[in-house]
């Protein structure tokens, strides 16, 4: 174990009339951290990552299990789930964890600190097709994918025609209709996700936008009944040089609508649609090269969005309530990142590159005290 120095500056943007203004502030922010080098007797790759009790828990899609991360770098096997699970995220406060099966089903697991765990409190969506998802109070959840169009409680509408296509990627796939039957229609988008009745449109997404949400990019989280996301901007707002923009947008669970909370100054990534490994490897290391958004984070009432840029890593701080946004600039060298927030540190899993689904390993992982991250 040994310390890791990182290099911090702070600059605080505004957003005034659609226009970008950078003005320079010095604030105190995480300045070193431990740095454990992971140590794995067989190959891994971690799709999700979490605090519990024990330590830092981690989801290993290689071998369809937890791992728990102890002090020395080790990677300890839990108990077999026994069920595909494709991703984990904390729910709400309570300690528990919200896992998602590859049949679209989502359990509650609660893990001691022993290492021992329980599922409970199965539901289900069959129709839909869920890409990317964050956990809110309840058994609730806003979800970024597919769903049946028959099944969706929200009714369609000229703002959403766009976002009719056909399923991809992995999740509820309906049998090859026979000749006279029509494929059924999908409606792409951010949904609502419950366990007492159908899911419900949130903010439609054109088709085309999609692949965005297969590259492993966690852009959605929460932060207590509200749901947030980055998704691009609307094609009109198009660049004379072809560019389209992100933004993030709330998106309140108890009402219809949306708010955009903040344009980040970075374009939409060039995500080509992949039939096969051989475009999805090429479509991973296009996207690796990019400045782009690796993950949106909530935590104690702020936004955080964790994004590649010249110098390896940066992280925007944003108020959802204001707009405004501060960044921290880390160094890093490494193709992909993903960082876990918790109440006394914060988790940075740094990971090689995405050579193809199932091969990524994580190298090493640098904690940082929390009260850095703090206001």
């Amino acid at each position: 174990m040994h310390r890791a120095a990182v290099t911090l500056s702070l600059v605080a943007v505004l957003f005034v009339g659609g226009s970008v203004g950078v003005t320079s502030v010095r604030a105190q922010g995480p300045t070193e951290g431990r740095t454990l080098q992971v140590r794995a007797e067989r190959p891994h790759f971690i799709s999700s990552a979490a605090w519990f009790p024990g330590g830092l828990l981690l989801l290993d899609l290689t071998q369809e299990r937890l791992q728990w991360l102890d002090g020395d770098g080790r990677l300890t096997p839990l108990r077999e789930l026994g069920e595909m699970v494709q991703r984990m995220r904390p729910l709400g406060t309570s300690g528990d964890l919200l896992v998602q099966m590859a049949n679209q089903e989502w359990w509650t697991l609660r893990v001691a600190p022993s290492g021992e765990w329980a599922l409970r409190s199965r539901w289900a969506c069959p129709s839909c097709s869920i890409h990317s998802w964050a956990a809110l109070h309840g058994e609730k959840i806003l979800g970024v994918g597919e769903v049946r169009l028959e099944t969706a409680a929200e009714p369609i509408d000229s703002t959403a025609s766009e976002a009719l296509t056909a399923p991809i990627g992995s999740g509820a796939q309906d049998p090859e209709p026979a000749d006279d039957e029509a494929e059924p229609a999908w409606l792409a988008g951010l949904f609502w996700v419950s366990s007492d009745g159908p899911p419900e449109l949130a903010y439609p997404l054109d088709g085309s936008e999609l692949p965005l949400y297969l590259m492993g990019l966690e852009w959605v989280a929460s932060l207590g009944n509200t749901g947030y996301a980055i998704v691009p901007e609307p094609v009109e707002t198009r660049t004379a040089s072809g560019y389209r923009y992100l933004q993030i947008v709330e998106l309140p669970s108890h009402h219809r609508g949306h708010r955009v909370v903040a344009r980040l100054p970075s374009p939409m990534p060039e995500v080509a649609f992949f039939q096969d490994r051989r475009q999805m490897r090429e479509t991973l290391a296009a996207v690796s090269r990019q400045q782009v958004p690796l993950a949106l984070l909530g935590w104690e009432g702020f936004l955080y969005v964790v994004q590649k840029n010249d110098l390896g890593l940066g992280i925007w701080r944003i108020d959802p309530a204001t707009g405004g946004m501060e960044f921290l600039d880390f160094a890093s060298s490494s193709d992909f990142v993903t960082v876990v927030p918790g109440d006394e540190e914060w988790a940075f899993l740094h990971k090689g590159p995405m050579l193809s689904p199932g091969q990524q390993e994580v190298r090493w992982v640098t904690f940082y005290p929390a009260s850095g991250f703090r206001r």
